[in-house]
């Protein structure tokens, strides 16, 4: 967490996983959903975007 608080404009951040590949939403360290990542815009406009596709159940018990 640390380390994503440093980026700043323009930085870069490599990910393990192909633009295909499913990604993890993560609070803390409960799963809350999972997405696959789209680029949105074209260009300088570009961005990396993640879609939702499943939100877990996360109300907690009681």
């Amino acid at each position: 967490m640390r380390e994503l608080l440093k980026l700043g404009e323009g930085s870069v951040l490599t990910l393990d996983r192909r633009l295909e590949d499913p990604v993890e939403l993560y609070v803390g360290d409960k799963l809350i959903g999972t997405g696959a990542l789209e680029v949105t815009g074209e260009g300088e406009t570009a961005q990396l975007a993640v879609r939702l596709l499943e939100v877990m159940d996360i109300q907690s018990p009681g």
